[in-house]
Formats: structure tokens, sequence, C-alpha cells
């Protein structure tokens, strides 16, 4: 099995409305660590932005499970806009967790396209994109896993780790989650509340 997640950043300094606030992170750590020993995927597809990504890379690395990360622009763009903007050292973390993907070969960028050929304007569509290539990732090595031709199980299944209520058209999370529903793919969900 091959698990695609996504999920909420930790809260903003001075967040008013609480979508992952800091006194969550343990026990979502912990979440994570009991899913993952669960299911025992052979990879785990993100991002890794502060917050659930994160945390369940760095849960993946210490249980041995192949990692993927797929970011939408280059490592130090997205360090600076999804990860050290949030409180936290969540810097050193994705410092850690990306020179170990990447040794590993397990880093992956969305294709740069230029932005007028494409229709590609804004960072939102670049985090759909994104979205949309965890799911192609995590299908490719499902179909290249032996396991995944006796399994049983579902080949792939979608974690989402949120608080379960939608920002609207612009939330990613659940985009995630309407993305794996259209393809048929079963979603787990961890609360971050």
């Amino acid at each position: 099995m091959i698990i695609v997640l996504a999920g909420r950043r930790v809260d903003a300094e001075g967040a008013t409305e609480p979508r992952f606030p800091l006194q969550s992170i343990e026990r979502v750590r912990s979440e994570i660590r009991v899913l993952l020993e669960k299911y025992r995927p052979t990879a785990l597809v993100a991002s890794a932005a502060a917050g659930a990504d994160l945390l369940a890379l760095e849960e993946a690395g210490k249980m041995g499970i192949r990692r993927r990360i797929v970011l939408p622009f280059e490592p130090q763009r997205f360090r600076d806009t999804s990860v050290t903007d949030r409180p936290g050292d969540w810097g050193s973390l994705f410092d850690k967790v990306y020179a170990e993907t990447k040794e590993a070969g397990g880093v992956v960028f969305v294709r740069q396209e230029d932005p007028k050929e494409s229709g590609v304007e804004s960072d939102d569509e670049k985090y759909r994109q994104v979205t949309r290539q965890l799911f192609d990732v995590a299908s490719t090595l499902a179909r290249r896993s032996s396991q995944s031709r006796t399994a049983t199980r579902p080949q792939v299944m979608a974690l989402a780790i949120w608080d379960g209520v939608s920002r609207g058209p612009d939330d990613i999370t659940d985009f995630f989650i309407a993305e794996a529903r259209r393809r048929n793919i079963p979603v787990e969900v961890i609360s971050t509340l």
C-alpha cells in the first residue's frame, strides 16, 4: 500500500480561527504513527509543509518507510513560503527530511511551465497541480510494487490531516479529499483539533 497525504499547516501566530493549533502537534504525531503502524505502507507521498506533511514524513522516516516529496517550486522558495512562516522549528525539520529524501531519490518537482502557456498563474493552481501529482506519484509507485499485484487491500490510500472544515474554493486539503474521491481512492482522516 502507498499512502498519499495532505493536511493543514500549523496555525500562524495570532490565527483567529484554529485549524491546527500548536498544542495538537504531539497528539497528531502520535495518531500518524499509529496509522502508519496499522497499514505498514511501502511508501508515503506528500509535500513538505510545516504541520501535517512534515510530521508524517518524519514519522515515516523513523519507521524506514520510503518517502516521496512533491514540491511546487524550488526548495528555498517552498521553505520560505510554506515552512518557516509558521511558529516552531519547522525549518530544521524540513532541511533534514528534504536532505534524507533527496539522497534516496525521492524528491519530485511539479514540471515548471510558462504560466502564460499553461494557464497556471497563481500559487493556488500550483498547489492543485501538486495535489494531482501526489496521486500520480502514489499510483505509479503502487503499480511498480510487486505487492500491489497480489494485495486485496487498496493499493493507494489517501490520508487527510485537517480540521474537517473547508475554507472555501481555495482550500487545498478539501481539494485533496475531492481528488481522492474522484479517483476512487479511500480516505482516512486525522483531526487536527
